[in-house]
C-alpha cells in the first residue's frame, strides 16, 4: 500500500488499506496508511476518522509546583533532555522523524522534572 501511495495510485490504495485494516484492526500502521489513501481520494471517511474538533483538545496547565512559569519549567526541562539525549538520529523502525528520543524508560529515571511533567 505505501507503494500505491507513493506513485499516486490512491483509490487502489484506499482499497488495499480497507482490507487490511479490516484483517488486522490492531494494526497502527495499516490505519496510517489508509487513512492517508482516504485523504487523498478527499473521502467524508477521512474526515469522520480524523475529526481534530472532537479528539484533539487544547488545554492551559498550571505550572508545576516550584516554577513561576511554564515557561521557566518547560526551560528547565528542555536543558536537562538535552543532557541525557545521547543519539544524533531518529530511531529506526519507529515513528520518530527528525528527531531523537532518550535511551531507556523517563519515567524509570524518577527525575524530578519528568515526574512533574
Amino acid at each position: 500500500m505505501e507503494s500505491l501511495l507513493a506513485i499516486g495510485e490512491f483509490e487502489e490504495a484506499e482499497r488495499y488499506g480497507r482490507n487490511l485494516v479490516r484483517l488486522e484492526a490492531r494494526n497502527q500502521f495499516f490505519w496510517a496508511l489508509y487513512v492517508s489513501a482516504l485523504r487523498a481520494i478527499d473521502s467524508p471517511l477521512h474526515r469522520q476518522l480524523m475529526n481534530y474538533d472532537q479528539f484533539v483538545k487544547i488545554n492551559q496547565l498550571d505550572p508545576p509546583e516550584g516554577f513561576d512559569s511554564l515557561e521557566s519549567f518547560n526551560l528547565e526541562l528542555s536543558d536537562y533532555l538535552n543532557h541525557i539525549h545521547q543519539t544524533k538520529h531518529h530511531p529506526l523502525g519507529q515513528s520518530v522523524r527528525h528527531g531523537t528520543q532518550t535511551t531507556g524508560n523517563l519515567v524509570a529515571r524518577n527525575n524530578p522534572l519528568v515526574n512533574a511533567l
